[in-house]
């Protein structure tokens, strides 16, 4: 089957974004707005799939040194496949992609997977590939995700959480004070983790300008200060936890379980991830983080990442 692959440039923008928005595993993140907010960090080298002159598949992608990356400012990502695509085809994208890189000069590729239950339908066309191109399996991302077509539940009691929330007259909702929240976040990560939010409050603003009804943030306050407070990404009928923080305060009034009960009771969505718990720098599971998303009844859909030689 022939295939034509030509690397993104500027001038594909429109197409590629109105690609993205009907791609059967394509997300508002894939659009360039998203992918270029950090452009100064990363060397874009996607590429674009055609088929008798119509896009069939994208790669989100960059470069370093002579190894390719799923993007790498983006959680995941392999090849955004379009509606129609047969096995056929997803075939000859994945082989086009590998030719083309390897004629380039570059000598591995790092592919990261889209997680199935980002799918609006099945979307395995780079799973053979991965197979026949013998593939090495370097890592696996502990998500954790709550189906609401098979809710488990959790050791967790929301009831006495929530109880609890509306004794201590705690407010949860929508917010724009971004503020305020990031700095709790801040603190709580430096607290525990030692560490910063992905994204500067620069980021954040610029992102939720573009995207405005996929990124929201919403916030549990007590006396009108905010103690608790969760961003989300809404994708389709998926629901993403990008980050939730929690002060001291927050902590000890449950306030997490009220803003948990907040999005159940909002969200018109199939899945809720929770995001991972992987620690990369220690190769190992953060368990008390990993423990509270299942207490809520969420558990493991892993991410998988692959090394591909291409010299």
């Amino acid at each position: 089957m022939s295939v034509t692959v030509v690397r993104y440039k500027p001038s594909l923008k429109n197409q590629w974004d109105q690609f993205v928005e009907t791609a059967k595993n394509g997300l508002f993140f894939f659009k360039r707005d998203f992918m270029e907010y950090h452009k100064d960090r990363f060397q874009d080298h996607s590429l674009v799939f055609y088929k008798a002159n119509k896009i069939i598949a994208v790669f989100p992608a960059n470069e370093n040194g002579k190894t390719i990356f799923s993007h790498q400012g983006l959680s995941f990502g392999g090849i955004i496949f379009s509606n129609t695509i047969d096995f056929f085809a997803g075939e000859a994208c994945f082989s086009a992609m590998l030719d083309y890189y390897q004629s380039t000069g570059f000598t591995k590729l790092v592919y990261k997977q889209i997680p199935s239950f980002y799918h609006s339908v099945p979307s395995f066309e780079d799973e053979y590939p991965l197979f026949a191109c013998n593939a090495k399996l370097i890592a696996k991302e502990v998500n954790s995700v709550i189906s609401m077509s098979g809710l488990i539940k959790g050791k967790r009691d929301w009831d006495y959480g929530i109880k609890k929330s509306i004794k201590e007259n705690i407010s949860v909702n929508f917010s724009n004070d971004w503020v305020n929240f990031w700095e709790v976040l801040k603190t709580v990560l430096h607290q525990k983790h030692n560490t910063q939010p992905t994204h500067s409050l620069e980021d954040i603003f610029y992102l939720q300008e573009h995207f405005p009804e996929n990124i929201l943030l919403i916030t549990a306050k007590k006396d009108d200060k905010i103690i608790s407070g969760a961003v989300v990404f809404f994708y389709r009928t998926i629901l993403h936890i990008q980050y939730q923080a929690s002060n001291s305060e927050g902590t000890s009034l449950r306030a997490s379980d009220a803003l948990i009960h907040f999005i159940f009771h909002t969200f018109p969505f199939q899945y809720l991830s929770f995001g991972i718990s992987n620690q990369r720098e220690k190769n190992t599971i953060n368990e008390g983080l990993l423990k509270w998303k299942e207490s809520f009844g969420a558990r493991t859909w892993p991410h998988n990442i692959y090394e591909i030689n291409l010299s």
